[in-house]
């Protein structure tokens, strides 16, 4: 398996955003050090999430030219926010200036609140072709070769994309799913498989299953790499690991109570049962090793992103979480898988 850094730049709002950028990209370094192999960062408006990055294209362009060999990218940009022609330039630009480290993901998805703020009106159709057209756009135009396209939601006539990425960006890239047909979406196209940390293992299941089934019948000569997100909070010990995960643990559950699937559920019992639901593993370096292997087993999984950093952990933590994941956590899990 290889293992990406995601972080949503999350802060408080009081936080300086300065700060927040400052903070994530200091991780960013040391995950290069530690060896993994790509930084991803996700795309937020107005604060929604506590987040503080509305063009992850930036902050992976800061990213890129503070490190050497990690590649850089998004995880996720959301795609139906944005006109396509301006996102293939954007990151056609970071492929240029970072010496071809540029890896993207995608997504369809957004918050009511943020879509309304763009003018857009995103029902699960529209949401999902849009996506769709966006997609065969920025691929198309990444060949840099004259491209037009002619769709229910964009036009474009035909022009020639400079700068051109350098390499095949397409086997780069990735884009997420949390549905059957939003996996054959991206099958189709040849992109890398982003799976959610949060949801249901047996329906994570089905998406990577139709994912490699439609892979197989597009003919892609490459594997289907399947990435699984993991939130991951690692200590010492699993005692100490779970004083210091109780309260963001307690954060992340106050923010998913409210979602439908958790409406008619019981509170959780436990910091253990509220963990589990909102997919975030904690505990020693062999604990969570064994929890990464499990999930890896069941998915087959080739890839692994990661998000270290949580609302009331500080940077310290984040960054001796970080130090165990390079130096016990992955080796155990590169031996077993």
């Amino acid at each position: 398996m290889q293992f990406a850094l995601i972080d949503h730049a999350e802060g408080n709002a009081g936080t300086p955003s300065g700060e927040v950028f400052a903070e994530v990209l200091s991780l960013v370094e040391a995950a290069e050090e530690i060896g993994l192999t790509a930084v991803w960062f996700a795309e937020h408006h107005f604060g929604v999430h506590h987040g503080h990055l509305p063009a992850p294209p930036l902050l992976a362009l800061a990213a890129g030219q503070r490190t050497h060999r990690i590649a850089v990218g998004s995880a996720i940009i959301c795609l139906n926010l944005h006109h396509p022609l301006a996102i293939a330039e954007q990151i056609a630009t970071v492929d240029v200036l970072t010496g071809g480290r540029a890896s993207f993901g995608f997504g369809s998805g957004c918050t009511p609140p943020e879509a309304a703020a763009f003018g857009l009106n995103l029902t699960d159709t529209v949401r999902r072709e849009r996506f769709a057209e966006a997609l065969d756009i920025v691929l198309g135009l990444w060949r840099g070769t004259p491209f037009a396209f002619e769709g229910r939601y964009f036009r474009l006539p035909t022009v020639t994309l400079r700068p051109v990425p350098l390499g095949d960006l397409r086997t780069r890239t990735w884009a997420a799913a949390n549905s059957v047909e939003s996996a054959a979406l991206v099958a189709k196209r040849g992109l890398g498989l982003m799976t959610s940390r949060d949801r249901a293992l047996d329906h994570v299941q089905e998406i990577v299953a139709a994912y490699r089934r439609v892979w197989s019948q597009a003919g892609w000569p490459e594997p289907p790499p399947v990435s699984g997100g993991f939130g991951l909070y690692i200590d010492a010990d699993d005692r100490s690991a779970e004083a210091a995960a109780t309260t963001p643990v307690q954060k992340l559950w106050a923010r998913a109570a409210p979602r439908p699937r958790w409406s008619t559920t019981p509170p959780p019992a436990s910091t253990a049962e509220a963990a589990q639901r909102v997919g975030l593993l904690y505990g020693s370096p062999e604990t969570v090793a064994q929890g990464i292997v499990a999930r890896q087993r069941i998915l087959s999984l080739t890839h692994a992103h990661v998000q270290l950093r949580w609302p009331g952990l500080g940077p310290a933590q984040a960054r001796a979480s970080l130090d165990r994941l390079g130096q016990e956590v992955i080796p155990h899990v590169q031996d077993a898988t």
